[in-house]
């Protein structure tokens, strides 16, 4: 069957079992590519279908009740990030951790991009924005107090 055909096409095909498992198939490719689950919301497959999308409406149907407890658990098997700005944060922590372990010290230039990409110096100048803003929980700012987070940007 070919099932690009109707990725795109029958709605009926997307809640069936055999289209969630060719779906999840997807992901699981992404994942051996990437090394992640973190699909971008407007990433397509070279199939043409529209993971990023699918991966999102996984999220809507489990914040719903709506996945039933196989599929989560198949998901989450994968690695699969429910809270993607959850996830977020805690790439940023991790990062500024190894930042700190490398230089002895949390703090970083504004310009800092870490081997893997990642704009370490925006999410520290977010994590000061926030917390002058009232914004930030009391776990997180007791977790980067712990590791000797700098607020004070003048006190560098």
């Amino acid at each position: 069957m070919n099932w690009s055909f109707f990725w795109g096409s029958s709605r009926s095909s997307r809640s069936s079992p055999s289209g969630w498992e060719q779906r999840f198939s997807e992901l699981g490719n992404f994942k051996d590519t990437n090394s992640h689950c973190l699909v971008p919301m407007l990433y397509t497959t070279a199939s043409g279908f529209a993971l990023g999308k699918w991966v999102g409406s996984q999220r809507t149907a489990y914040k719903k009740g709506q996945l039933t407890p196989e599929r989560i658990q198949r998901l989450d098997d994968l690695g699969f990030v429910w809270d993607v700005l959850t996830e977020q944060w805690e790439q940023g922590f991790r990062e500024l951790a190894s930042f700190k372990v490398a230089n002895n010290h949390c703090r970083v230039p504004q310009s800092c991009k870490t081997a893997s990409g990642f704009t370490l110096g925006n999410w520290v100048s977010q994590q000061i924005r926030f917390y002058n803003k009232g914004q930030l929980t009391p776990e997180r700012l007791k977790r980067l107090d712990d590791l000797g987070f700098v607020w004070d940007a003048q006190k560098w």
